[in-house]
């Protein structure tokens, strides 16, 4: 499920993932039963199945850059702990 989002060429979404006001670059891949929100993912960034990302922005900060609005960017090359 896709709602509000930009989604690139040659980008994967498996099944049960669901996505809302996000931004997925080419070849990025979001795994099965993985939701975000308000999430940019860079090229080739790989979502793991049942990751959730968006929703808890402390979390996010551990792992990621969080911008004071809330979204939640993912540069390529940062492995993603599910």
């Amino acid at each position: 499920r896709l709602e509000k989002c930009v989604i690139s060429n040659n980008v994967t979404v498996e099944n049960g993932a669901e996505l809302k006001e996000s931004v997925g670059m080419e070849g990025a891949v979001i795994g099965r039963d993985a939701h975000l929100n308000r999430v940019i993912l860079d090229k080739g960034v790989v979502v793991p199945p049942g990751c959730r990302i968006g929703f808890d922005s402390n979390a996010d900060r551990q792992q990621f850059t969080v911008t004071p609005n809330g979204i939640v960017a993912i540069p390529k090359g940062i492995p993603i702990e599910a």
